[in-house]
């Protein structure tokens, strides 16, 4: 599992700014910014790039953050497949945002975890893993682990 604090991503609804009328859009300053934070946080964490097969995602979020969680997501994805943490974001079978009490103000815990059984078994042995770390087929769908 790879597991990442990056600062809080604006909601998808601050990503881009419209051109005016039928001149499409452009990225917006504060997902800009965002995007340059993130990557100077994610120069601080040593992980195996997932790259290939089927994965999933966890966005934990602080509970005192304003606004839908859901709205997270899909800046944090485009972020690990720009960075080659993940592969295209088309092979994340699973994304999901919560909020929880221990993510300190300001920062969002990124969680990415392999379905590829070879993989994700490969992960668990890595360095870090402990041997309580639930397995990847019994949180699946139960939201035990997320």
């Amino acid at each position: 599992m790879i597991r990442l604090t990056l600062p809080i991503p604006p909601s998808t609804n601050a990503l881009f700014l419209n051109n005016g009328r039928g001149h499409g859009r452009r990225v917006s300053p504060a997902y800009s910014a965002w995007h340059w934070a993130a990557l100077q946080a994610l120069r601080g964490h040593v992980y195996e790039a997932i790259v290939e097969g089927k994965w999933r995602m966890t966005v934990r979020v602080p509970r005192a953050m304003r606004g839908d969680v859901d709205n997270r997501i899909k800046a944090v994805s485009d972020f690990l497949v720009d960075h080659h943490v993940t592969l295209d974001d088309k092979h994340c079978d699973h994304a999901e945002a919560l909020r929880d009490d221990a993510v300190p103000a300001g920062r969002c815990v990124v969680e990415i975890e392999s379905l590829d059984p070879v993989q994700a078994v490969a992960g668990a042995r890595g360095a870090g893993a402990s041997a309580s770390a639930p397995s990847i087929q019994n949180t699946e769908g139960t939201g035990a682990g997320a």
